[in-house]
């Protein structure tokens, strides 16, 4: 018994100085790794940043989570590239360290290096300032040195210098318009003498509102605003111009305004207007500003694409936002007769018209997108009385049901126009009508008509069942 109390304490004492000299090791090398550390700032306090490149000095101040360029310009800095060279100094160690360098700094290109940085608090307070030199021998590594250490070298890995090595360009924000895309209420288009607005509602998500009302797709009004939202400003032209005219930008070939906040508070929205002028020095470019702003900057021309001047380009061709995958049945009626039914339950569709029975999956889903992919051939504007296009008895009539309710498309008997064989339709929300190509309708119904029911494998008899048993 007092054997094994012994070898309990002495298990005790061990367990003890085991954790004791873990931690021990730990604060140990916590100690030699912050010995190694080149700056006394960490990256959570650094709020000033100067770079001096002997023949540009670039400067930032941190302002709340975002940087300000100070020098050579007062604007806006770029969030990610500040941040980046902040969490790079504020984390920088050295590999090793030369003392009592007395000589010459030559060797170590620090008698005139290549660069300085100085980094401080937010209010300027406890500057600190490092000298980048040459490369050492390995090439993966840099000579440089604390300006309050002028005795001794610390060799740094090269990331610390290039982190901070960037162009007035990198360091600013490039950002061309800055917006939330969700937060898009209306954008006002103006190219050339055309001008034209689009509204977002709930349902559809975009309308275009003037010159005329129609549903937008969804797709192009989103890329026009991420086209521009995602961009960067690709060259900085004039920060103080005295003659806009020259960069087509005093009657601007494009003008875009985005009003910016929450539905149903207009009169709260804020606008950002883009100003788009003529071709910049390289082809893929033009020259842009922002209105209110003075600095005059070049873009990718390619933003103009999403900016077309025809606003028909952005109206949505499709006849109904109704999605395949949704419908679980579908009709077709022609001159009153119900020519196809079909239900789905889960996956499996069943054919109720013209015959009964289960059908391929596949069969009935290339039916209904056939029919939900339909698009218009053209819209007819100012139609007061439908009757003469046969809306008022129309002789084709698709019924998609989903969940959310039953969607139909009635289309009139086949009509001439403009030497093409059409049907007429009228889609709701706004109320347009369309012309629908024949060949079109007639190529869904076609679809249809072509289903047969999946050929069920017959029962065995009982003799079969005991042959093959």
């Amino acid at each position: 018994m007092k054997k094994n109390l012994i070898l309990l304490i002495i298990l005790i004492l061990i367990g003890v100085y085991y954790f004791w000299d873990t931690e021990r090791i730990e604060k140990k090398e916590k100690a030699e790794e912050e010995a190694k550390r080149v700056f006394v700032h960490t990256n959570e306090n650094i709020g000033q940043i100067t770079i001096d490149k002997g023949t540009e000095t670039i400067s930032a101040k941190k302002e709340g989570e975002n940087w300000l360029l100070t020098s050579p310009l007062q604007t806006a800095g770029d969030k990610t590239a500040w941040d980046s060279i902040a969490r790079t100094l504020g984390d920088a160690k050295s590999q090793r360290t030369i003392k009592d360098v007395t000589a010459s700094l030559t060797p170590y290109g620090l008698d005139q290096p290549a660069m300085k940085v100085t980094i401080a608090d937010v209010d300027g307070a406890t500057p600190e300032t490092i000298l980048f030199g040459k490369k050492t021998p390995t090439g993966s590594e840099t000579y440089a040195m604390l300006s309050s250490a002028t005795d001794q070298v610390v060799v740094v890995y090269n990331y610390v210098q290039t982190s901070a090595d960037k162009s007035l360009l990198d360091l600013r924000d490039r950002t061309i318009v800055s917006m939330e895309p969700n937060d898009v209420q209306r954008i006002d288009v103006q190219v050339g003498p055309t001008q034209y607005q689009l509204s977002r509602g709930t349902d559809p998500e975009w309308t275009l509102t003037a010159p005329f009302q129609a549903r937008a797709d969804k797709t192009k009004v989103d890329g026009a605003i991420n086209k521009i939202r995602n961009g960067r400003v690709m060259k900085f032209i004039d920060e103080n111009p005295t003659d806009l005219a020259q960069y087509g930008l005093v009657e601007p070939a494009t003008r875009v305004v985005f009003w910016v906040g929450q539905p149903g508070t207009e009169s709260q929205w804020s606008s950002k207007a883009l100003l788009l002028g003529v071709s910049s020095e390289t082809a893929d470019q033009v020259y842009a500003k922002r209105e209110g702003q003075n600095n005059v900057f070049s873009v990718e021309s390619s933003i103009l694409t999403d900016l077309p001047e025809d606003p028909k380009t952005f109206r949505l061709n499709k006849i109904t936002d109704v999605k395949s995958w949704d419908v679980n049945h579908l009709a077709i009626v022609q001159a009153g007769e119900t020519i196809f039914e079909a239900s789905k339950e889960e996956i499996d569709w069943t054919l109720i018209k013209p015959m009964e029975g289960k059908a391929e999956y596949s069969d009935i889903s290339d039916v209904v997108r056939a029919i939900t992919d339909l698009e218009a051939y053209d819209f007819v504007a100012g139609v007061t009385d439908e009757t003469p296009l046969g809306l008022d008895q129309p002789e084709l009539v698709f019924t998609l049901t989903t969940e959310d309710g039953t969607n139909s498309i009635a289309l009139s008997a086949p009509r001439q126009k403009d030497f093409v064989e059409v049907r007429y339709g009228v889609r709701e929300k706004p109320r347009e009508v369309y012309a629908l190509l024949i060949d079109d309708a007639s190529e869904a119904v076609q679809k249809a008509l072509g289903v047969k029911p999946k050929e069920e494998e017959p029962t065995p008899s009982a003799e079969e069942e005991k042959s093959e048993s």
